[in-house]
């Protein structure tokens, strides 16, 4: 008997002693192939949440990064010492000039004339806060003022311009708008 008769007849006896269970083996593919078919939408559902909820979370982030950013540039082009002259008004007694140092970092500092009489401290040390549109102040805050101010602002060459946005106080209104901030 040549080898490979001898090769035919052992592999064709091995293979009658082994008795595939092919119907539980189709059972057992049909049913990973169900789980699948039931387990695949879950996981795209899951993974739409989970970019969602990275946009909800990481969009405000960026979006604060820029702004921020944004801010801190507008304020270092603008960071430096204004003055305005302010003319004589009957009441208020602010008359003369008024210097507003606006640092890079958007905080700012007003201060006015020598002899000034307000109640308090005067304007130092309240704080006024620039943006890259408005300007928060609480200038003359207890004194002649109470509350807030918000103004726009633009810049044209070295001269400083305020608008009114929102503001009961009329110093801080003369103050800001009445007279032109030269550089």
């Amino acid at each position: 008997m040549s080898f490979e008769r001898r090769l035919r007849d052992g592999l064709a006896a091995a293979a009658a002693r082994v008795e595939p269970d092919t119907e539980r083996a189709l059972v057992r593919v049909w049913l990973h192939r169900r789980r699948r078919r039931l387990f695949r939408p879950l996981f795209g559902a899951v993974a739409v949440a989970v970019a969602v909820a990275m946009i909800v979370l990481l969009v405000p982030v960026f979006l604060a990064i820029s702004a921020e950013r944004r801010d801190e540039a507008v304020t270092r082009e603008l960071a430096a010492t204004y003055t305005a002259e302010l003319p004589d008004t009957p009441g208020l007694n602010l008359a003369g000039r008024w210097f507003l140092t606006v640092r890079a970092d958007g905080s700012a500092n007003v201060g006015g004339p020598p002899g000034l009489t307000i109640r308090g401290p005067g304007p130092a040390g309240t704080y006024v806060r620039l943006d890259d549109e408005r300007l928060r102040t609480n200038l003359f805050y207890n004194d002649l003022c109470t509350g807030e101010g918000l103004y726009g602002w633009r810049r044209d060459g070295d001269v400083l311009i305020f608008t009114v946005v929102e503001d009961t106080c009329a110093a801080r209104r003369m103050l800001l708008t009445t007279s032109t901030w030269n550089r």
